[in-house]
C-alpha cells in the first residue's frame, strides 16, 4: 500500500480538493513524499473546482486550477493508507461501502483530535463495531443484497422506457385531438358557465342556496324527460 492520502467530500469541487492543495503543499515544504488526492461520493467526472474555492487558495499562493472532480471508487480507496472526510455522513457512507477497511477511514477533525479527545475515541470505537456487523452482514447476505439491488435497477430502467413510451404516445394522441379540442373550446369560449353547476365550495351560505336552485331548477327537466320516456314506453306496451 503506497503512502497516499485521500480527502473526501461530496462534489469534489470545494472542500476536499482545497484540503488536498493544501496538505500537498504543507507536505512538499517539509520534503515528505506522500501522495495526495481527492474523490467525491456524488462527484461529476471532470468537474473544475468552485471558483471561490479557486480564489480562496490563490490568496495564499496555491494554484487549483487544474484539479478536475472525480467519483471515488472502492480501487482508489484500497490503494489508500489514509482516508480523511469531511464530514460524519462522509465517513458512514464509506464504512457501508467498504467496512473491512474501516481502520483507515477518518473525518479531518477526528483524526486529529484522535489522541485527545473521548468523545471522539468512542465515535471511533463504535464506527469499528458498525463496520465489523457490516463485514458480518456482507459475507452472509451481501450477495442476496447486490442480486436485488441490480434487479432493482433492472426494474427502475425498464418503467423509465415505459415512462418514455407513454409519453411519446399521450404526446400522438393530444396531437390526435388537438384541432376538435381548439374548435369546441372556441364555441365554449365564455359561455363554460352554461354548461357547468359552479362549484360552491369555501363560499357562504347564500352561494350553496343559489348552487341548490340551480341543481333544482334543472332537475326538474330531468324528471320530465324520464316521465316522457316512461309515458312512451307505456303506449308502446298498450299496444
Amino acid at each position: 500500500m503506497g503512502k497516499t492520502v485521500l480527502f473526501i467530500c461530496t462534489g469534489n469541487t470545494c472542500r476536499s480538493p482545497m484540503a488536498e492543495a493544501l496538505l500537498r503543499e504543507r507536505l512538499q515544504e517539509e520534503n515528505l513524499k506522500i501522495e495526495v488526492v481527492s474523490a467525491g461520493l456524488s462527484a461529476l467526472e471532470g468537474e473544475r473546482a468552485a471558483a471561490q474555492s479557486v480564489k480562496a487558495l490563490e490568496k495564499i499562493g496555491v494554484d487549483l486550477k487544474k484539479h478536475r472532480s472525480k467519483v471515488v471508487t472502492p480501487e482508489i480507496m484500497e490503494k489508500t493508507k489514509l482516508i480523511l472526510t469531511m464530514t460524519r455522513g462522509h465517513k458512514e457512507q464509506l464504512l457501508e461501502m467498504m467496512p473491512e477497511i474501516a481502520e483507515k477511514i477518518y473525518t479531518l477533525k477526528e483524526f486529529v483530535r484522535l489522541d485527545e479527545d473521548d468523545l471522539v475515541q468512542k465515535l471511533n470505537e463504535l464506527d469499528r463495531e458498525e463496520a465489523a456487523l457490516l463485514r458480518e452482514f456482507k459475507a452472509e447476505k451481501g450477495q442476496e443484497e447486490k442480486k436485488l439491488l441490480a434487479r432493482r435497477a433492472q426494474l427502475q430502467r425498464q418503467l423509465q422506457e415505459i415512462e418514455e413510451k407513454l409519453y411519446a404516445l399521450q404526446g400522438e394522441k393530444e396531437k390526435l385531438l388537438q384541432d376538435v379540442r381548439e374548435r369546441k373550446a372556441e364555441l365554449l369560449e365564455d359561455k363554460r358557465g352554461e354548461m357547468d353547476i359552479s362549484d360552491p365550495f369555501g363560499s357562504p351560505l347564500p352561494v350553496y342556496e343559489q348552487t341548490r336552485d340551480e341543481i333544482n331548477s334543472f332537475l326538474d327537466q330531468v324528471v320530465k324527460k324520464l316521465k316522457e320516456g316512461n309515458d312512451g314506453a307505456d303506449d308502446n306496451n298498450r299496444g
